[in-house]
């Protein structure tokens, strides 16, 4: 994830680059926070082996959830139609401020 959130913040939020980078590291440490709490209360009600039984399921939930959305998945644009798309976007960008 930080290759490509570096990669988006570079392209899309050049003025702000401190401020998205605090907002990667603050869901981070929300996302462990959650975890971590639920799963302690996985812990106290079912056990040692529960928190490994309900992170499975939950590993096979995400599985299903991913197939499904990969059916019938269309790309908007081509690869290369998309880089173009970008590199003429950044040029008319860096155009304006120069």
């Amino acid at each position: 994830m930080p290759v490509g959130w570096s990669t988006w913040v570079a392209q899309n939020v050049l003025d702000d680059a401190k401020s998205a980078g605090g907002l990667q590291v603050a869901t981070v440490q929300v996302a462990n926070t959650v975890g971590a709490g639920l799963g302690g209360l996985v812990l106290d009600i079912g056990g040692a082996a529960a928190p490994v039984v309900a992170a499975g399921a939950l590993l096979g939930l995400t599985g299903l959830i991913v197939s499904a959305l990969e059916v019938g998945y269309q790309p908007v644009r081509e690869p290369d139609q998309l880089d173009v798309a970008l590199a003429l976007t950044l040029r008319k960008r860096y155009a304006d401020e120069g």
